[in-house]
């Protein structure tokens, strides 16, 4: 796929976005747009138009950008570039979320729980060990369960902790990183220029 260049880049201004009562630099407040979803990011961002499409003659003093609610971070750049791309007129570069750290935990460590026996009470069932299991078990045939809730007062497995990862994880804070070299889908930016 091919890169956007600067030819793909489109001005809206009209002369309600123009104010030329300054003494030494002129206001303008275009709208630029860009992107299809076929063409890619270029390495150092989006090429600007040619400032004669601001309606301007020699040169950008200062260009902000309205931030869109699309959740990245557009940052004008006004080194002139003859190359990938060719950008005479400086780039708007595109940032995001650095997003690549990963959290990783380590298994739990085996544990053990106590096995709570009530003392103290007339038996129904005789209970006891086999010892070629070796199996917990009861005369009767028919099998118990004693409710794990009720271990205090009814014998049973004592619950414990199950603990806590063996460590902790966090993703530091850091800067943005620059958009890769991906398909840039349809997008407008508000600008704010000072020029001459």
């Amino acid at each position: 796929m091919a890169d956007i260049a600067q030819k793909d880049v489109v001005v809206t201004q009209t002369s309600d976005d123009e104010d030329y009562s300054g003494q030494r630099y002129n206001r303008m407040l275009p709208k630029i747009a860009f992107g299809d979803g076929a063409l890619t990011y270029p390495t150092y961002g989006i090429p600007l138009p040619d400032i004669s499409q601001f309606r301007l003659k020699r040169n950008i003093k200062r260009l902000s950008i309205q931030k869109p609610p699309d959740g990245y971070e557009y940052r004008y750049d006004p080194t002139v570039r003859t190359a990938n791309p060719v950008a005479p007129y400086g780039t708007i570069r595109i940032f995001q979320a650095n997003g690549a750290g990963t959290i990783t935990f380590s298994a739990l460590a085996t544990h053990v729980h106590d096995l709570r026996v009530i003392g103290g009470v007339t038996a129904d069932e005789a209970l006891g060990v086999l010892a070629s299991g070796p199996t917990l078990g009861k005369l009767a045939a028919s099998n118990r369960v004693i409710a794990g809730a009720n271990q205090a007062t009814l014998g049973g497995v004592v619950p414990a902790s199950a603990g806590t990862p063996a460590g902790t994880g966090t993703i530091a804070a850091g800067p943005l990183t620059e958009l890769g070299n991906v398909a840039v889908t349809a997008t407008e930016l508000l600008l704010d220029i000072l020029g001459a």
